[in-house]
């Protein structure tokens, strides 16, 4: 099963620099992956005593879900997680996730398809 992120604001001192996932946030910062990995998580609430010992810091912003769009032939049937695909197709999750498979694509009418956020579906 494919690992879900969270999603974390970057500060470096007590300055917003970047929100995203840690590969993101290192990919756009320069910061390396292991060094934010390590990074003390706040709550969003630090102690104003704490200011000038507090350099680079993470806070937890929400899970990142993944999105997914179901099609049957050239038809979207569906766009969302698989939570909501299966409930909105009445469906099982696995019946969804079988769709994404190879032998589901070879064998099935419907194909489920992962989106990137650069990505568009038309």
């Amino acid at each position: 099963m494919a690992r879900v992120g969270k999603v974390y604001r970057y500060y470096h001192h007590m300055n917003f620099v970047s929100e995203g996932t840690i590969p993101e946030i290192a990919k756009e910062t320069g910061v390396s992956r292991n060094r934010l990995y390590n990074m003390p998580v706040k709550d969003g609430r630090i102690n104003p005593n704490n200011y000038n010992r507090i350099k680079d810091y993470l806070v937890f912003v929400r899970q990142a879900f993944k999105e997914y769009a179901l099609y049957s032939g050239d038809d979207i049937l569906s766009l969302g997680t698989l939570d909501e695909i299966a409930s909105a197709m009445r469906i099982k999750k696995d019946t969804v996730k079988w769709y994404g498979t190879p032998a589901g694509k070879s064998r099935g009418k419907r194909t489920l398809i992962k989106l990137n956020d650069e990505e568009e579906v038309e």
